[in-house]
């Protein structure tokens, strides 16, 4: 997603993360955006260490990436968790409210921190939350109630924030991804016996 906006044309993109240091992935994207300076992809990558399911934090990630670039105009709010297939009558309390902070609660808090920043600037923006297909539709075979919820749960915050932020003219949507299936991971699946 961040080397789409650099594509783009973003002049800077952050990557906030909960792990302390970036991945070798994330790693390997800055790489290739700075190789695309003077071909049309501009924008350099910053990586922010944060934990988005604490408001608090995220809220002056946000403060401190408008106060660097003097804007904010995008979020892509992709926060998100799934657990291992879990049967729905013996979900621990606890799981379940794991994956709520992170795909809930973290997506809110993410896009909440840049909304504050475009309203702050006054210049409009979008703010892309990240659901899923699972959000719409129940996958057979999958027992994730409590990321079927969350994602669920994102699409009508993303429908809730859109009626509010309209008038400031920060425009809110989302992407559902859903499964892709290869041959590798039908080979594993259970139905497969190949």
């Amino acid at each position: 997603m961040a080397l789409a906006l650099v594509e783009a044309g973003a002049r800077a993109v952050y990557c906030v993360d909960l792990a302390p240091t970036p991945s070798d992935e994330w790693t390997k994207v800055k790489a290739y955006a700075g190789r695309m300076q003077g071909t049309g992809g501009e924008g350099r990558v910053e990586y922010i260490s944060g934990d988005v399911t604490d408001q608090e934090a995220m809220w002056k990630i946000g403060e401190t990436i408008g106060d660097r670039e003097g804007r904010l105009d995008a979020c892509v709010a992709a926060a998100g968790v799934l657990k291992t297939h879990t049967d729905c009558l013996e979900y621990p309390a606890k799981q379940f409210r794991d994956v709520m902070d992170v795909n809930v609660n973290g997506v809110l808090f993410t896009a909440q921190a840049a909304g504050r920043q475009m309203d702050r600037f006054g210049n409009g923006g979008s703010i892309i939350l990240i659901a899923s297909m699972s959000g719409t539709i129940t996958n057979k075979d999958h027992a994730w109630v409590s990321y079927n919820s969350s994602k669920s749960a994102v699409l009508q915050m993303a429908r809730s924030m859109a009626c509010e932020l309209g008038l400031k003219r920060i425009r809110v949507n989302t992407l559902s991804p859903g499964h892709i299936y290869t041959k590798c991971v039908r080979l594993l699946h259970p139905r497969n016996k190949n």
